[in-house]
């Protein structure tokens, strides 16, 4: 985060708060070689909550493999200049989340955080190139314009 904002957040003594404004002679210091990982397409990515048909909610594991699968898709559907600016409207319970955040931040794009995503005149000023949202939204989005 950046030293202004840590005072915003609720922090546990065992977390280690890095400020990149703070931090920036001992972030310079880390090492720059290349990570290696043990994450595997079968790992478990995230688990999302369905609302269940029987009213009961349920967990639904998403693997790596799936989630990767999804952003390389959108790689090939979306262009990287339609990807520069998604709007993020949903909740980050909901499984579109994954797509609005991780889909433009893997291609350059930026993550545009919606405050209210029916006012379309504020939208268009903030950079906005991608909606991706639920019929029932798009439906009110077209009603409010």
């Amino acid at each position: 985060t950046q030293e202004k904002l840590q005072q915003k957040m609720v922090i546990t003594k065992s977390v280690a708060v890095i400020c990149i404004d703070r931090d920036r002679e001992e972030i310079e210091q880390e090492v720059t070689t290349v990570c290696t990982s043990e994450v595997t397409g079968d790992n478990l990515a995230y688990i999302i909550y369905t609302s269940g048909s029987t009213g009961n909610p349920k967990g639904v594991m998403i693997e790596h493999r799936n989630t990767v699968t999804m952003i390389h898709w959108a790689h090939h559907t979306y262009s990287q200049k339609e990807l520069a600016g998604v709007l993020a409207s949903t909740s980050l319970s909901f499984d579109l989340s994954v797509f609005e955040v991780f889909v433009p931040l893997t291609m350059g794009g930026k993550v545009i955080v919606a405050e209210n995503a029916l006012h379309l005149d504020k939208l268009s000023t903030k950079g906005v190139t991608l909606v991706n949202t639920v019929p029932s939204a798009a439906k009110e989005l077209v009603r409010a314009k």
